[in-house]
């Protein structure tokens, strides 16, 4: 069968990059042909580097120089099988009838803070694809509890109902699904990431030059201090470990202006990989630095994100649930229960027996599509 995907497959974001690549990989071992969409959606213009200083707020200059800076992940997304690059939505047409199934997801492909445009749900809820072409969701997430692009709902609920089969990566999601289109067959499924075992991974993960540290890996969804103070809980109980990060310098013209404004630029993909598996300890609020915690058998804390930015946290929350580890997902001002999870041993066989059930849940999920 041949498989086209929509997602987030080459943008500088650690998740989003290996969810691709486990998805691929999986239906790979099936036995299909798979190929990446290259909507233009994942198509950033550079903004010149004069109007990364128009803005109000330092944040903003800092957000709008982060987004010209040049990220080893990306390298990472050259391998991947795709279509040509779709400069306007118009285009897609001519993938009407190319494939036999099309699959939207893992990753927040239908949250409504940027899909709720008219271009962007054709896209994302698969309206350009042919009436003889298999529609289907795996993991899509909505990253909110609550659909907000109220101006097009009536368009995502007529284009969710025309799909064979709706999984979502959050139990919130199934409810969502429901409202917008009244079907009660979606299921929560686990994320791609989690579809592979961590030798799958540690096979180009890299070596990390320094030995004995705590890995901060921190979404910017919340002040980074709330890690730190978590950090000073676990150097109380583990003893004065080293602190590393995701970030570089960066190099190059742009590198005086960056170190300038406090922006730096991310390790390669595999480096990432490498810190989490070799680190004494996590400390993180992102989904994804969570997966490869547990998938590497690294005691981690995942925190909790605040303020409106906090419908993310069901998609950690529906995670540690699933794993039975929901005692590790904690506000950072908790210091009882950091304490707590810090001091705590997991059992790792317990998580990847419950790991080993859920992957034979999409397994059904697909074979009941006939895919």
């Amino acid at each position: 069968m041949k498989i086209g995907i929509v997602t987030f497959f080459n943008v500088p974001n650690y998740g989003a990059m290996l969810q691709a690549y486990a998805l691929w990989h999986y239906f790979e071992s099936r036995g299909h042909e798979v190929e990446f969409i290259a909507h233009p959606f994942c198509t950033q213009k550079p903004i010149p580097l004069l109007k990364c200083f128009v803005s109000r707020h330092l944040k903003g200059v800092r957000n709008k120089l982060s987004g010209i800076v040049h990220h080893a992940i990306t390298e990472f997304a050259k391998s991947y099988p795709k279509t040509r690059q779709f400069e306007r939505y118009e285009e897609l047409a001519e993938l009407k009838d190319r494939y036999d199934a099309v699959i939207v997801g893992s990753d927040q492909m239908w949250n409504p803070k940027w899909c709720g445009k008219p271009n962007c749900i054709e896209l994302l809820f698969l309206g350009f694809a042919g009436e003889k072409t298999l529609k289907a969701s795996y993991a899509a997430s909505f990253g909110t509890t609550h659909w907000s692009a109220e101006s097009v709902a009536l368009r995502t609920g007529e284009l969710l109902r025309l799909f064979k089969g709706i999984s979502v990566r959050e139990e919130s999601g199934v409810k969502v699904v429901e409202e917008l289109s009244g079907r009660k067959d979606a299921v929560c499924l686990l994320d791609p990431t989690l579809l592979q075992k961590a030798e799958f991974y540690r096979s180009f993960a890299e070596k990390v030059h320094v030995e004995n540290y705590i890995f901060k890996y921190m979404l910017g969804w919340s002040d980074s201090n709330e890690a730190n103070e978590t950090i000073a809980a676990v150097r109380e109980a583990k003893g004065s470990l080293e602190i590393i990060d995701d970030k570089v310098p960066v190099r190059g013209c742009l590198g005086l202006v960056c170190r300038v404004f406090g922006v730096k630029g991310k390790v390669s993909l595999p480096q990432w990989l490498g810190s989490i598996e070799q680190s004494q300890f996590v400390v993180t609020n992102s989904f994804h630095g969570t997966v490869f915690s547990i998938l590497f058998h690294r005691p981690f804390v995942s925190l909790k994100i605040k303020g409106e930015m906090s419908g993310m946290n069901e998609r950690a929350a529906t995670l540690l649930k699933t794993v039975g580890l929901e005692d590790r997902f904690l506000y950072a001002d908790d210091a009882v229960g950091i304490k707590r999870a810090v001091e705590s041993e997991i059992d790792w066989s317990l998580v990847d027996e419950k790991l080993k059930a859920r992957r034979l849940d999409t397994d059904a999920f697909f074979k009941s599509l006939g895919i």
